[in-house]
């Protein structure tokens, strides 16, 4: 795979038996892609993915109330609780 092909990877938070998990979720129909993808399963080679959010203000809530994170008012900023 000489010429990597990025993928957008999206983020989904869910639960698994009680735990916070993110689950990264990607349905591919470009077949020159599909090709990429299969020849890099293969041959054990990594592929290059940047994970993203649909929308970044559901997933901050889902995680906040997930407990992965949480916000500190009196530094206005976002911790992991992980």
């Amino acid at each position: 795979m000489d010429d990597k092909i990025p993928l957008d990877i999206n983020i989904h938070i869910a639960d698994r038996n009680g735990t916070p998990v993110i689950e990264l979720r990607k349905h591919i129909v470009k077949p020159l892609l599909i090709k990429e993808v299969i020849q890099a399963a293969y041959h054990e080679s990594p592929i290059i993915i940047y994970p993203k959010f649909n929308n970044l203000h559901q997933a901050i809530a889902a995680l906040t109330q997930k407990g992965i994170l949480y916000y500190d008012a009196d530094k206005k900023q976002y911790f992991f609780n992980i």
